[in-house]
């Protein structure tokens, strides 16, 4: 997914109209990325970033790592949690 920077100071209310429109329009285009729903061009927003294929490959397969990671401090917190 590209980053974006706002070029308004309502960057807050226009990033979360931008979220809520894609939700709601992934629900019919299951497939669609972001870029698809806005056309590659999302009003008052400037690209900053794109991502490099060969550098998120290696990030992805982490992924899986980080959730195991973070199941197991959730585990720790609520163990922590009951015991007091």
């Amino acid at each position: 997914m590209d980053v974006f920077v706002s070029a308004t100071k309502e960057a807050a209310a226009t990033g979360g109209a931008l979220l809520a429109k894609y939700a709601w329009w992934k629900l019919s285009h299951t497939d669609g990325t972001f870029e698809d729903m806005s056309g590659g061009a999302a009003m008052g927003l400037r690209c900053v970033a794109n991502p490099q294929k060969e550098i998120s490959i290696m990030y992805d397969d982490l992924i899986d790592v980080y959730n195991k990671c973070e199941e197991e401090v959730i585990k720790s917190w609520d163990s922590k949690q009951k015991s007091t």
